[in-house]
């Protein structure tokens, strides 16, 4: 995160926004196929952060290479740092066998999932929506190849999913923890089913 955070400070001085594009999409790929591969639930949950940082890094050089500003994927790294921190909330288990469940930490997993993996009506969507029409106006495959990897992301978050769903019952969280995991939820949620929120700032920068 802290490297991303980095590329975007310095993206506007970088002119081979065509190798970042490359770097991107081999992060994304390569550690997205890791984490469908890994079956200890930490590995999982670093190699898809991995991910959503190939993802900033995606924001980055599509939007210099159209030519828009690269601080827009501060906006995305933002979205990430939420559904982030809901998705290491939410998980109890030390591989996906033993993954602990109950409603409030199954909605946890699924709404951060759902997120990270940019699917329309939660957080992270909006900002993809934006790179996707930044991908298009540059070449139709490009945008090809950012659908690809949005196709793999899913897989890869659908697996944690899938097995939360299997997984064992667990006692209700605490009352803290309960009230942090509603309140991401809904940030997730609102932010993306209210997208005005989020374009308005995104449009701003861009």
């Amino acid at each position: 995160l802290f490297i991303s955070a980095l590329i975007v400070l310095s993206a506007e001085k970088i002119n081979n926004y065509s190798l970042l594009l490359f770097l991107a999409f081999a992060a994304i790929i390569f550690f997205n196929i890791k984490a469908l591969a890994e079956n200890d639930l930490n590995k999982y949950i670093f190699y898809g952060f991995l991910v959503q940082a190939g993802y900033v890094i995606l924001d980055v050089s599509i939007s210099g290479l159209a030519g828009k500003s690269a601080y827009f994927g501060f906006v995305q790294l933002a979205n990430f740092l939420l559904a982030g921190l809901l998705l290491l909330v939410s998980v109890k288990g030390k591989d996906f066998k033993s993954i602990k469940f109950n409603n409030y930490l199954l909605a946890g997993i699924l709404i951060s999932c759902l997120a990270l993996a940019g699917v329309p009506g939660l957080n992270l969507f909006v900002g993809e929506y934006f790179l996707y029409t930044f991908a298009y106006n540059i070449h139709p495959l490009l945008l090809c190849a950012c659908f690809v990897c949005s196709l793999l992301t899913l897989l890869t978050y659908l697996k944690l999913v899938s097995y939360a769903c299997a997984g064992a019952h667990h006692e209700a969280p605490g009352s803290l923890l309960k009230a942090g995991i509603i309140i991401l939820c809904l940030t997730c949620i609102i932010l993306g089913v209210f997208p005005w929120i989020q374009t308005g700032l995104i449009e701003a920068i861009i």
